[in-house]
């Protein structure tokens, strides 16, 4: 149990797609990070210009929150999806070890 309170993962924060879609919308806009920082501290969103650049270029600078929020603000909709497949105690371990590589 340990380790999954060591461990620290946003899906949505760490996720390449949704910062991709973001940085799309914002060029269709025309908007620059400067005008989304502006955006997110009008609406009560703490964001600031070296994060948000830092964010772009791939890094996970920002907050689980401050994504969500420039998601839905943006028109980005996030869904969690999951399926249950059968369960095999061999896959799944392989599963989870790949994903949460032991320390």
């Amino acid at each position: 149990m340990g380790r999954t309170k060591d461990m620290k993962f946003d899906l949505v924060r760490n996720n390449n797609g949704v910062r991709q879609a973001l940085i799309v919308r914002w060029a269709e806009l025309q908007k620059t990070q400067s005008d989304v920082v502006k955006d997110a501290l009008l609406n009560g969103i703490t964001c600031d210009l070296p994060r948000l650049n830092r964010y772009v270029k791939g890094m996970t600078t920002l907050t689980q929150e401050q994504v969500l929020w420039l998601c839905f603000r943006y028109g980005i909709a996030v869904q969690l999806v999951f399926t249950v497949h059968p369960y095999d105690e061999g896959v799944c371990t392989a599963k989870a070890n790949a994903i949460f590589p032991k320390k």
